[in-house]
């Protein structure tokens, strides 16, 4: 994983805790917020594997 990964997993913590510190407002915030993180980690935690697999395929 990269410096500029890591930094962007790093980023994604940052933002759920910021976004738990709001007030609750509606009590699915939370669960769809959570969810759209997931996504946004899951593209960033994937690229490694993708690089590698590039290296033996490509």
């Amino acid at each position: 994983m990269t410096e500029q990964e890591k930094a962007v997993i790093k980023a994604t913590i940052a933002l759920w805790n910021a976004f738990c510190a709001l007030p609750v407002e509606h009590p699915d915030d939370a669960p769809e917020v959570r969810s759209a993180i997931h996504l946004i980690q899951d593209k960033v935690l994937s690229r490694p594997a993708r690089r590698e697999w590039n290296k033996e395929v490509g």
